[in-house]
């Protein structure tokens, strides 16, 4: 047990240097320790490792007639595979002894094979695995061979994959080999892309998830984000629901994340909000406000008109609404002034 978290740490300065060791650690008795080894020898191009996992992969690989490339796992698993960290009996749970084979094979080889061997963008590999019959083999590898390999390459991919659960935990892997500079104009961006609409509010959910636990933003963001948190929640009708445990929690990620100097005037959202006039409630009389079935009677309308009257009124809420994020937000903003005059006396 101690030595597998040994040979893990050996991911930080990773180098050519290790591959004797890592080599030889391929034959340990300890499954864990194998399978380390295996995992860290895939980030290692040139290791013979790796060499020969693309070897077995290459000669899966064939091209059709029109030169596209096909994949085709092979009938039978070979012994000498186990060594190099492939377990050819799959788990109960799996179906499937060639996708089983395929899927590690895949995720213990580097991703520049693939880059090299099919001349492809990780968006073309992954439009390309849409073809074959080996399409959840090949992804579910990738996927894991980019959280041992972080591969920036394949970033741009993973961003645009925000409903798939699989890039939740691969993106800020991704993200964290990349600058501060480069991080935030990769936030910036997605933080632009989404003013305006409901996903604004992950945006900053998952910013909040991707940095270290005292980091702040950058002055220019966070005076950025302030502008665009001032604008949006000062609007008569602002996009998304910020009335939920998201908005809540983009709401107390700003008051830890933005710089100090921000901190006032993002705290007069609600010490001292907006005087904007508030919804009109509907009017009873009012029936071009609701769409009515045909044939509704008078109760009817009246039980439509309150309903459209309760989400008007839900839509005006805020996280500070609530009373406990409320509380949360006025220690931190407090806290955070505080330790800053503490600082200047």
């Amino acid at each position: 047990r101690e030595r597998a978290p040994m040979v893990q740490s050996l991911a930080r300065g990773l180098s050519a240097d290790d591959e004797v060791l890592l080599e030889k650690l391929l034959g340990d008795r300890s499954k864990e320790v194998r399978e380390s080894a295996a995992s860290l020898l895939a980030r290692l191009p040139h290791s013979p490792h790796s060499q020969r996992m693309g070897a077995a992969l290459q000669a899966m690989l064939s091209q059709d007639a029109q030169g596209e490339w096909q994949i085709e796992p092979p009938q039978e698993g070979h012994k000498d595979w186990e060594r190099d960290g492939v377990t050819l009996q799959p788990p109960a749970y799996v179906k499937g002894h060639r996708a089983w084979w395929l899927q590690q094979l895949v995720e213990l080889t580097p991703l520049d094979f693939w880059h090299q061997q099919l001349n492809k963008t990780p968006e073309q590999l992954w439009e390309w695995s849409r073809r074959s019959d080996w399409k959840s083999a090949l992804r579910q590898g990738w996927i894991a061979a980019l959280r041992a390999q972080r591969d920036v390459r394949w970033l741009p991919l993973i961003q645009s994959m925000e409903s798939d659960s699989r890039s939740s935990d691969v993106l800020p892997l991704l993200m964290a080999e990349l600058s501060a500079d480069e991080r935030e104009t990769q936030w910036l961006a997605q933080l632009q892309a989404k003013l305006g609409k409901s996903a604004f509010i992950e945006a900053i959910h998952r910013i909040d998830e991707g940095m270290g636990r005292t980091e702040l933003l950058s002055p220019a963001m966070s005076r950025w984000l302030l502008e665009a948190l001032l604008g949006t929640l000062q609007s008569r009708q602002p996009a998304g629901n910020w009335h939920s445990w998201q908005a809540d929690h983009a709401i107390l990620a700003c008051a830890r994340r933005l710089q100090v100097g921000d901190l006032e005037r993002f705290a007069q959202l609600w010490r001292a909000p907006s005087a904007a006039a508030p919804a009109e409630p509907v009017a009873s009389d009012d029936a071009s406000a609701l769409v009515v079935p045909e044939g509704s009677s008078e109760a009817d309308i009246a039980k439509l008109q309150q309903e459209q009257q309760a989400r008007l009124e839900r839509s005006r809420l805020r996280p500070w609404d609530d009373e406990q994020v409320l509380a949360q937000l006025n220690r931190i903003v407090d806290l955070r002034l505080a330790l800053q005059a503490a600082r200047i006396a």
